[in-house]
């Protein structure tokens, strides 16, 4: 599938740089500039910069920069096709869009079809009366329903099947989509879910990209299953209700992650709307990721037992490693929240949330409860998979900071706890810059700084891109100033969408967002670059003259060739 340029230049063009930026991050103006703390790697003194004339952002840190799109990609993890609907959505412009769409676009297409018919089912017909009634047993109302997006899978082997094929859609994408499955016998397919309250999970855009399904009859196993991998679909890269819990993890800065589908519901039904489930499996870098792009605190609410302690102590890790602050609900002995609500109602479960505790204090204790009798050595072992999870935290201070209470607490020396470590990489989000720099002369970076500044108009009257003898520069200073000669104005925009090497477009952003160009005599800074400009074309063509005059072997020819560089040898004279 593909939008039209012109749709993506208008949407562009209507997206408020600052305050899409601004949401995420907090900014202050200085000069023409808008400046904060980078949201893509950990730093205290702000070096992130937006540009609201040029519509463009650049971290002086890490080195990441772009425009709007740029922006919604690298925070909601999405592509750019993606990141035009959610900016086209948000400026209200409509999206036209071509024919033809990609294996994963076609299952967005399926997966949006058959979230639409499990809700159907389960909010207004007769088949989906079983899972009617066990939602309205778990306080599960039509309103809620409808704002998660819950469905029911009738007790069918191809109810949704069936449907799919008379709405036009291929059998074959119902199975690649893991919506179906190949019957035994090799003959046909059959529905995945059946008889099942249906949950939808969406990526952070909305979209949805694959189902989880809990059984209705005791009978029935396993109790719970999911969609398999798909194209459209990752394991361990979404969370389970961050597409409506988003806003307001991003209003708390803090994020509840729960263990399940029904524990995340439980959340919503208190009115606890920050809240977000793992999906089941082991808590990922990349779910870590999607937190810290919202969220600088993490409340794990996980059930007391050992299995979800263990899951807990796990996901810590992770989420310490991606900068963020971790603390613990304490669940009481064999509650979950979905039970905690059943028993206590939502004022149980607030109160649990009220008062967490640090995570790392509150894991110590658990191990040390255990350790009371031991020696030093299996006290040392015993705290392992906590020393292990402490190692991640980049912030070097904390991370000695709670070894250390680790190792005053079994009694140990800190040294012991660190002995056998593996060596700690640098963290590329914290030191290492995040796009290799691009080398340019001082001439090129000063072309493409007039290209960009107010002076654009009288740079590419007086300098021709011909004489720019760096390719990557000509290229670049042919396109701004194409879109110059296009509009009236350079669209940055338009030219970092048709660059592919990170590393020119964050050179362009990085030049675009310095403050530096504020403080600069405009013409004279042209005056400068057009005759340095000249010095090496000249230069070059002396080079060539040489060249030419070692091979030539006509008496004429010489005589000419040195009148040339007679020429060329008093202009620089007079230069100088």
């Amino acid at each position: 599938m593909r939008i039209g340029d012109q749709t993506v230049d208008r949407v562009r063009a209507l997206i408020d740089v600052v305050a899409l930026v601004g949401e995420l991050v907090a900014l202050r103006r200085t000069g023409r500039n808008h400046v904060g703390l980078c949201p893509f790697h950990q730093e205290k003194t702000p070096s992130f910069s937006v540009n609201p004339e040029k519509g463009v952002f650049h971290c002086f840190g890490c080195g990441k920069g772009g425009d709007v799109f740029t922006f919604v990609m690298e925070t909601q993890g999405v592509g750019f096709l993606d990141a035009v609907r959610i900016l086209a959505e948000r400026a209200g412009v409509e999206i036209e869009q071509s024919a033809g769409h990609s294996r994963a676009e076609a299952l967005y297409q399926l997966n949006a079809f058959a979230a639409r018919f499990f809700q159907e089912v389960l909010l207004r017909r007769p088949e989906g009366a079983p899972a009617r009634r066990y939602a309205q047993s778990r306080g599960i109302d039509q309103e809620l329903a409808k704002k998660l997006g819950l469905g029911a899978a009738p007790d069918s082997w191809s109810a949704l099947h069936e449907r799919a094929l008379a709405e036009g859609f291929d059998p074959e994408l119902l199975k690649t989509g893991g919506l179906s499955v190949d019957r035994r016998d090799g003959k046909g397919h059959y529905d995945r879910f059946r008889n099942r309250l249906i949950f939808p999970i969406r990526a952070v855009t909305g979209r949805v990209v694959a189902f989880g399904g809990r059984c209705l009859s005791d009978d029935q196993r396993p109790k719970y299953i999911n969609s398999p991998e798909t194209p459209a679909y990752r394991k361990g890269e979404h969370l389970y209700g961050l597409a409506e819990a988003r806003d307001a993890i991003r209003s708390a800065r803090t994020a509840l992650v729960v263990e399940g589908y029904t524990d995340c519901i439980a959340m919503h039904r208190a009115g606890i709307v920050h809240a977000v489930a793992a999906l089941g499996t082991a808590f990922t870098p990349r779910q870590g990721e999607l937190l810290r792009r919202y969220a600088d605190d993490v409340i794990l609410v996980f059930d007391a037992d050992a299995a979800g302690q263990a899951a807990a102590l796990r996901g810590m890790g992770v989420l310490l490693s991606k900068g963020l602050r971790v603390q613990t609900a304490i669940l009481p002995p064999g509650s979950d929240p979905d039970s905690l609500l059943a028993q206590g109602g939502a004022e149980a479960l607030r109160e649990v949330i009220s008062r967490p505790s640090d995570a790392v204090r509150h894991h110590l204790e658990e191990f040390i409860s255990d350790l009371r009798d031991a020696g030093p050595a299996q006290r040392v072992r015993g705290v392992a998979p906590l020393v292990d999870a402490l190692q991640s935290i980049d912030d070097s201070a904390l991370r000695d900071a709670y070894l250390a209470e680790v190792a005053g607490r079994i009694r140990v020396d800190p040294r012991a706890l660190r002995r056998g470590q593996p060596a700690r990489q640098i963290s590329k989000e914290v030191e290492a810059p995040a796009e290799a720099p691009l080398e340019l002369n001082s001439s090129s970076t000063e072309l493409l700084r007039l290209a960009l500044s107010d002076a654009a108009g009288r740079t590419f009257a007086r300098i021709e891109a011909e004489r720019v003898d760096d390719s990557r520069v000509r290229g670049i200073y042919t396109m701004l100033a194409k879109t110059y000669q296009e509009s009236g104005a350079v669209e940055l925009g338009r030219v970092l969408a048709a660059i592919d090497d990170p590393a020119i477009r964050s050179a362009l952003t990085a030049i675009a967002a310095s403050p530096e160009t504020e403080s600069i005599d405009l013409d004279r800074l042209l005056d400068d670059v057009a005759a340095d400009l000249q010095r090496r074309a000249d230069a070059r063509t002396r080079w060539e003259l040489n060249r030419r005059l070692d091979r030539e072997q006509d008496p004429a020819r010489r005589r000419e060739i040195l009148l040339e560089l007679t020429k060329l040898l008093q202009k620089k004279q007079r230069r100088i």
